[in-house]
């Protein structure tokens, strides 16, 4: 899943997506940095995410939105909205079901742009058919899945050698 919190869940970790909440509350704008694969490729690991703090009754389909369940943070897909409902349904683009409905009191924020290797992106309410294909390919086969993770994880420390890896500015 697109997370900032590790699978075993530690404090530090809770603590962290505590911060980054009352972040984006107190200033209305947060930029998290993805580890996850659940939105891919609309969102991959290590882009940076810039979010804004939105009222939970404008969020509609296709936005990708940033919530907290069980002390960490996601950011995945609203794939149906009911108008005047306090509930959504989210799923991650590569997830093969959907999330449990969330509230909309869950909801922190709305993704507004994706930092990608320098170039910004903005993000798309609807999904390509070529992208569509590219997840279902990754949702359906494990194997696929952990080639291209490994690929790219590959990718990535290969530019850390090289130097090409900037950290995110604060």
């Amino acid at each position: 899943m697109s997370h900032w919190a590790s699978s075993a869940e530690s404090g530090t970790e809770g603590v962290r997506c505590g911060l980054a909440v009352e972040s984006l509350r107190s200033f209305g704008h947060l930029r998290l940095q993805v580890t996850g694969w659940s939105m891919f490729p609309a969102i991959r690991p290590d882009d940076t995410l810039s979010i804004e703090r939105v009222d939970a009754y404008q969020v509609s389909e296709g936005d990708l939105v940033l919530f907290e369940r069980e002390r960490r943070l996601f950011v995945h897909r609203v794939i149906r909205s009911i108008p005047g409902r306090d509930e959504v349904l989210t799923r991650g683009d590569a997830m093969p079901k959907a999330d449990p409905e969330l509230r909309r009191s869950h909801l922190q924020g709305k993704v507004i742009a994706i930092s990608r290797q320098g170039r910004l992106i903005q993000p798309k309410r609807t999904i390509s058919l070529g992208s569509r294909a590219l997840s279902l390919v990754f949702r359906s086969s494990r194997i696929f899945a952990r080639v291209l993770m490994r690929l790219d994880s590959m990718r990535r420390s290969n530019q850390v050698l090289e130097g090409r890896v900037l950290p995110c500015p604060d």
